[in-house]
């Protein structure tokens, strides 16, 4: 299944009529869009040929990240035009009710983005990594005088005291606003935000500033095109300031400890490898370096929210919450940030380029899945059997190397999770404080039901989404929040609702979404007990899910009768999930 790129709608020329009035500028001939949109859409402008104008750039802003990006763009290249860097040198903000929307005029840089040379001259590659820690020494040696991670009428100004309060401040936004798009990883999330505030006195020390990028990444530099047999393409442009602020030099290495350690060589080596190394002689400076770090990864977790007003399907949304997760949990390693700068010094440039962290293509269909619970279950039957569906496939294709986590159950597990539709705000979820009481309480109540009744599809049910939740886990975390949870139960106890006969639930569209949640997390999870039938029982509940009745005459369950036709599938799960299942003990929430 294809999924469609969200598309920003092009003006028309006459649109743009009244800003250009404004800056002195007759209307542009023609109007392209430049870039893929996310925070900002960015609109070519050409203009007559015989005008003498060269093209322009609107950058216009599409959704606020909590502060004015363009004011932050425009303070940044303001400081860094007294550098000998190829930056943009025109851009002002477009007057107050010339357009509909904030935005800003800007000159537009040529070259192409540094990573797509990588990924067709993979041999420039080193090159180009060493060029973005070369920017890097560069603006850390442009000291300033003070801190502000803000900019107000073109330059930057603080809104705290110091600088430990001033990072206290965006810390807490980044969580604000994660936890408020549903984009934190629940305790896990708590858990970065207690060691930012245990650690925070070590910012006390910071007396220099400097300027920061803040996304210093080869995507964000420019080139031109390599000539042919060329190493290293000049570089042509330095862009996407939004992100910049004055602080901690330190902070641009956030983004580079996501990095595997044999691509941050090469970055270590362009900074230069003596400062490196002396930082790991300085216990301060890697307290600071680990503070800004679990910092980016709140930043991760917020920014995965981004895809919602783009009403994006979920594949960009969820790779965001996986990329996040698996960030977080190399974050939150003992004495990590050392070690990986210590690899680096030690490979030097002699490593090869990795351009992200590995993670599990299935781990994406399990987090689109899981969202899907923020929908408020009881769920119609199409979203159930897809719920179902898509769970069950990626549980079965998490069990193979990552490498080879594509096709088959994978591709039907993201075409299912796809049904789902696009996610929803889901507001404030009242927080599940103890997640052992709130699992033990709701396994109490799944074991009872299977051994008062012997209907196994909330069993299943029940083990599939903890089959999820340890497969995403992080160390002895799940690392899901509370909206996930509430879901979550509320999925399961609609189906108990069914099993112990509460005709207040619906029964007809709970026995439909019981048997289908069971019949294909069952197929696809115990594929070995149901070989010979897997097909006709996936692509039964599949049917089922998605119309409500099947094509084959007299094969369509009644309430009734749902669960006696899954009789037989109790005793394969007692066999295959172990006898502990129906044990409930005090061992059993994990």
């Amino acid at each position: 299944m294809t999924i469609p790129r969200p598309q920003v709608v092009v003006p028309p020329p006459t649109f743009f009529a009244p800003v250009m009035q404004s800056v002195g500028m007759p209307p542009p001939k023609e109007v392209t869009q430049l870039a893929p949109a996310w925070v900002h859409a960015n609109y070519r402008l050409t203009f007559e040929e015989d005008s003498g104008l060269e093209e322009l750039m609107v950058r216009r802003l599409l959704h606020s990240p909590g502060y004015d990006t363009l004011q932050n763009e425009m303070a940044a290249l303001t400081l860094v035009s007294a550098l000998d860097l190829p930056v943009v040198r025109k851009y002002r903000l477009a007057p107050r009710g010339t357009l509909p929307w904030p935005a800003a005029l800007s000159q537009i840089l040529p070259g192409v983005h540094g990573m797509r040379i990588m990924q067709r001259h993979p041999e420039m590659a080193p090159a180009i990594c060493r060029r973005v820690g070369q920017l890097m020494r560069t603006l850390a040696d442009f000291p300033l005088g003070h801190f502000g991670t803000r900019a107000d009428t073109g330059r930057f100004v603080p809104r705290r005291a110091t600088w430990q309060e001033e990072w206290a401040a965006v810390a807490g936004e980044w969580l604000a606003m994660c936890r408020g798009r549903g984009t934190d990883l629940g305790e896990l999330t708590y858990r970065l935000a207690a060691l930012i505030e245990e650690r925070g006195a070590s910012l006390a020390e910071v007396g220099e500033f400097a300027i920061v990028h803040g996304d210093l990444h080869p995507s964000n530099l420019l080139f031109e095109r390599p000539a042919s047999g060329s190493v290293e393409p000049p570089l042509s442009g330095i862009v996407d300031w939004e992100g910049a602020f004055l602080g901690d030099p330190l902070c641009e290495w956030a983004l580079c400890m996501e990095l595997p350690s044999a691509t941050l060589g090469h970055i270590v080596e362009g900074y230069g490898a003596d400062m490196v190394d002396a930082w790991l002689s300085d216990p301060s400076a890697i307290e600071r370096l680990e503070v800004y770090t679990w910092t980016r990864a709140l930043r991760r977790m917020a920014f995965c929210g981004g895809t919602l007003f783009l009403g994006d399907a979920g594949r960009r949304r969820s790779y965001g919450l996986e990329y996040a997760r698996v960030v977080t949990k190399e974050a939150l390693r003992k004495g990590s940030v050392a070690e990986k700068l210590q690899e680096a010094l030690r490979l030097g440039t002699s490593g090869g380029i990795a351009q992200h962290v590995p993670y599990a293509p299935a781990h994406r269909v399990l987090w689109r899945s899981l969202e899907a619970l923020r929908f408020r279950p009881p769920l119609r039957q199409v979203h159930a059997a897809a719920f179902s569906g898509a769970l069950a496939a990626a549980l079965l294709a998490a069990q193979r190397p990552v490498d080879q986590q594509k096709g088959g159950w994978f591709s039907q597990g993201e075409q299912l999770a796809d049904l789902l539709g696009p996610q929803v705000d889901p507001g404030f979820a009242e927080p599940v404080d103890n997640t052992v009481e709130w699992c033990d309480t709701i396994h109490a109540e799944v074991v009872g039901s299977t051994t008062r009744t012997g209907r196994p599809m909330v069993l299943v049910l029940w083990w599939a989404v903890r089959a999820a939740l340890d497969q995403l886990a992080v160390g002895d975390i799940w690392p899901v929040n509370s909206h996930i949870l509430h879901g979550i139960e509320a999925l399961v106890r609609a189906v108990l609702a069914f099993d112990d006969g509460n005709t207040a639930a619906e029964p007809v569209e709970m026995a439909l979404l019981g048997w289908a949640a069971a019949r294909a997390l069952g197929v696809a999870s115990l594929e070995e007990v149901f070989a010979e039938r897997a097909r006709d029982q996936w692509q039964d509940a599949m049917e089922l899910g998605q119309t409500g009745r099947l094509s084959r005459p007299g094969d369509e369950p009644s309430p009734d009768a749902a669960p006696q036709a899954l009789a037989p599938l109790l005793a394969a799960c007692t066999q295959v999930l172990g006898d502990e299942w129906l044990d409930f003990g005090e061992d059993s929430s994990r």
